[in-house]
């Protein structure tokens, strides 16, 4: 009975690491298409900084956002910055120090607390980036003009964030959980590569 169930266990264990496995690998295949693509004369990779917050998830995010985002975003050829937040109100500081002529995008890898503090930090800038740079809503796909978030300053395309955190409320309220919690965060780094 004892190695019926252990067994059970390991076959059911075996399974949804195969089709993990073989989900990231179809999704590595299609950012590697993409990061094929020839660039003009004219044209830089796109940059994106991603805000990861190491303590959410229970602190597996760095683990999680290195294993089954980070791969997808390089193989499609865009350069990335990490920024690991340690204390609380530090990606807000940060996004006061961003160089809005070289960021085209920012991810945040943590919960609805990291989420706000960047989109605070990203209001309160005096220059245009609020109108200009997408921030990202992971999992599955940008919030759509009927959906942008209105603000004094423009309109703010959300395009990256990844629910680690203990609360992903708002991500969660916009994108129902798929099966395999892999799959969020690979449909979610497409999003970001198509630019969608």
């Amino acid at each position: 009975m004892f190695f019926s169930g252990c067994a059970a266990y390991a076959a059911k264990f075996f399974y949804k690491w195969h089709r993990e496995n073989a989900l990231m690998q179809e999704y590595c295949l299609q950012a590697r298409e993409f990061g094929r693509q020839n660039l003009t004369a004219t044209e830089r990779p796109r940059k994106i900084v991603v805000f990861l917050n190491p303590a959410a998830k229970d602190g597996k995010t760095k683990y999680l956002l290195e294993k089954h985002v980070l791969p997808i975003l390089h193989l499609a050829g865009l350069e990335l910055h990490v920024v690991r937040t340690e204390h609380e109100g530090q990606a807000k500081a940060y996004m006061n120090v961003i160089d809005n002529n070289i960021v085209d995008g920012i991810v945040v890898a943590g919960g609805d607390g990291t989420l706000s503090e960047v989109v605070t930090g990203l209001l309160r800038r005096q220059d245009d980036l609020a109108q200009r740079i997408p921030i990202g809503i992971k999992p599955y796909k940008w919030i759509h003009s009927s959906r942008n978030i209105s603000v004094s300053t423009g309109e703010i395309l959300f395009s990256g964030v990844l629910p680690f955190g203990n609360t992903n409320s708002f991500a969660e309220a916009l994108f129902p959980k798929p099966e395999l919690e892999v799959e969020r965060y690979c449909k979610a780094s497409m999003a970001i590569v198509n630019n969608r």
